[in-house]
């Protein structure tokens, strides 16, 4: 019986250093959220009300839409990105080449209506290359606008910080 008693004070014991190991660890959690927020409202509201971080992102927002927007520019960037892409995934390549000889055989039949069917065939095999072929291409050429306007973007970023430094300078 004094084992099982002992078993008990000991239990008990193990019990209330769990609690307070975890109370402890509730209030820690809860002043790390209450930081978390407070940092978050921080940045938030400089982001909102800070003149220069404002003024830094319109002036790169305003520079990479110009960019992006220039037609000469952005048909470079299409020829860019084809490129890009055939040469970055050869297997494009390989596919382009591959399914363009497949699609452009004709197997003629004995009769007209065979040679018709054929044909149909054939239009229904090239239209769902082209889908194939311009979905692949759409993709690669997505991910290169999306990697340009972040390299665009951050190089504004960064050149517009060093001027406004530089004009705040005596």
């Amino acid at each position: 019986m004094a084992y099982f008693n002992n078993q008990i004070e000991m239990k008990s014991k193990a019990l209330t250093s769990y609690r307070v190991s975890s109370i402890r660890e509730r209030r820690q959690i809860e002043n790390l959220n209450n930081e978390k927020a407070r940092l978050e409202a921080l940045v938030t509201q400089f982001k909102s009300n800070n003149e220069e971080y404002l003024k830094i992102k319109q002036t790169a927002e305003e520079k990479v839409k110009s960019v992006l927007i220039e037609g000469k520019i952005l048909l470079k960037l299409a020829t860019f990105s084809v490129i890009e892409s055939l040469r970055s995934n050869p297997e494009l390549y390989n596919f382009i080449i591959h399914n363009n000889s497949n699609n452009t055989t004709i197997s003629y039949g004995d009769n007209y209506s065979s040679l018709m069917l054929s044909g149909r065939q054939q239009q229904q095999q090239q239209q769902s290359f082209n889908d194939s072929y311009t979905a692949l291409i759409l993709e690669e050429s997505e991910k290169l606008y999306n990697k340009l306007t972040r390299e665009l973007t951050n190089g504004v970023i960064a050149a517009t910080a060093v001027a406004i430094r530089a004009s705040s300078l005596p």
